[in-house]
């Protein structure tokens, strides 16, 4: 269990907070000299989104099939839908709220995660790419889960997560083939294809996990086998940032380009679904110090990661003269106390006051 609760998951938190410090360690790299020296670095980074991507799908769809089995009906989907915006909004509004009045920059579609469909641009908060994808699969997923749940209670919300992952890739062919032949390849593949308003793939590839857990219950019929899910797991991860690392180091690597965009998150996704199972089954036990740094940076995770960016932007104005390492240091620090904050003063209030009204 969590040093900070006992209904948390320390394997879960080493997860979260593990992908949150990726995170922080990826956008670091601007701080150096020569950034692209450190490229190597955004793999992780990315491959850090993939995993909160596919713990989302995973926390949420186990949520999603409680509820399913105890109450269809529209107030259980206007309390889950109320549970999850009290838990996302506030903090995210809290920092457009700062954007503008500190920055003077403001748009209202950002304020109903519309910023990609309608202007196609992330200027103004550029981590919010990941909050659309969220909350449109906060809104999207659950009717359609209630609506097949009800024509078969023991398919329909694995449907569902077939569903939404299918719909995503299906969605995104043709971007594959656009962005292969574009002038600047990557930066389509970064603008159009990652930051899709509908890229469902890995929260999908999350829900079908939750689905395995609820009907074969993961630990009691993996830990047996936890040795070889170790083994397995380390596998698949190194060959999928090894293929991935290829494509953004030696682009298009060593498949054509189309297909190299086609595969990369979903291969991604499948080592976060082994990764996060693995962490799940397993349950280590670190040491006392290791696992209250991983709780705290999983319970702050969210704060720290909006507000990340901004602070880069403001460590490459106001640190130049100081060491670049030292310069990382000191905004990976900054970065997460600034979570901290954020979660104690903002966050937490507004989920005290959910589990009052909204049980």
């Amino acid at each position: 269990m969590s040093e900070f609760s006992p209904t948390r998951l320390i394997g879960l938190d080493i997860v979260r907070g593990g992908a949150m410090t990726s995170v922080l360690f990826a956008h670091a790299r601007y701080l150096m000299d020569v950034p692209n020296d450190f490229l190597f670095l955004s793999i992780t980074g990315k491959f850090g989104v993939e995993l909160f991507f596919v713990l989302s799908g995973f926390l949420i769809g186990a949520i999603l099939i409680r509820t399913c089995e105890r109450e269809i009906s529209f107030p259980s989907l206007f309390r889950f839908w109320m549970r999850r915006w009290f838990r996302t909004l506030p903090a995210y509004f809290a920092v457009l709220i700062f954007v503008w009045i500190v920055f003077n920059e403001i748009d209202l579609l950002y304020f109903v995660f519309l910023q990609d469909l309608v202007i196609g641009n992330w200027n103004i908060l550029p981590v919010s790419w990941t909050l659309v994808i969220e909350e449109w699969f906060y809104l999207l997923f659950p009717p359609v889960c209630f609506l097949l749940f009800l024509i078969s209670a023991r398919w329909g919300f694995l449907i569902a997560s077939l569903m939404l992952l299918l719909s995503s890739l299906l969605l995104s062919l043709g971007d594959y083939s656009a962005c292969a032949v574009d002038a600047k390849p990557l930066l389509c593949f970064e603008n159009d294809i990652r930051k899709f308003t509908f890229r469902f793939t890995s929260l999908g590839m999350g829900a079908m996990l939750a689905y395995a857990h609820r009907h074969w219950d993961l630990r009691k019929s993996l830990r047996p086998y936890l040795s070889t899910l170790k083994l397995v797991t380390l596998i698949v991860n190194v060959v999928v940032l090894v293929f991935c690392g290829n494509v953004i180091l030696n682009y298009p690597g060593v498949l054509p380009p189309a297909w190299s965009f086609a595969l990369f998150y979903p291969l991604m996704g499948i080592a976060s679904v082994f990764l996060i199972t693995l962490m799940f089954v397993w349950e280590p036990v670190p040491p006392r110090k290791v696992a209250t740094f991983f709780s705290f940076a999983s319970l702050t995770s969210y704060s720290c990661y909006l507000w990340h960016l901004m602070l880069v932007d403001q460590a490459r104005i106001h640190l130049t003269s100081l060491n670049p390492y030292i310069a990382a240091f000191i905004f990976i620090v900054v970065s997460i106390a600034a979570g901290g904050i954020s979660y104690v003063l903002i966050e937490k209030p507004f989920l005290k006051f959910r589990d009052r009204v909204f049980r």
